[in-house]
């Protein structure tokens, strides 16, 4: 289950409106019926303005698929930000990206493990590009 889904035209105006944390909540809130933190809704606020910083890239059309808070079946895990679109041979393409609000990550001597400042202390966690 998809919480947003919007095109690029749509989400870059979801984004202008100032109120982007509070659409996706919304969505949340009626798609999976739950509610998010407070440090959700900051993260939502801050991470999808920088990706609305991406998307103003003129080589990425403005009806690419812009899809939030994907709902991966039968677990309790998301993906965070996918951008969607079909190539000029027709063939169906998706972006997969994970967004963080870490300040910077640190190499580790495990694979697809890195060490970060989250949850109030420094924690080995799953690259984002192993969770993505």
């Amino acid at each position: 289950m998809i919480v947003y889904l919007a095109n690029k035209t749509q989400f870059r105006a979801d984004i202008l409106s100032n109120r982007i944390e509070e659409i996706v909540h919304e969505s949340v809130k009626k798609e999976l019926g739950k509610s998010v933190g407070a440090a959700e809704l900051t993260s939502w606020k801050n991470s999808l303005r920088h990706m609305d910083t991406v998307l103003e890239d003129s080589g990425i059309p403005d009806d690419a698929g812009v899809a939030i808070e994907f709902n991966i079946p039968q677990t309790g895990k998301r993906v965070d930000f996918i951008i969607t679109g079909t190539r000029a041979d027709r063939q169906r393409t998706a972006v997969i990206v994970e967004l963080k609000q870490w300040q910077e990550a640190k190499a580790t001597t495990k694979d697809a493990i890195v060490s970060t400042f989250v949850g109030g202390r420094e924690r080995e966690v799953n690259h984002p590009s192993y969770q993505a």
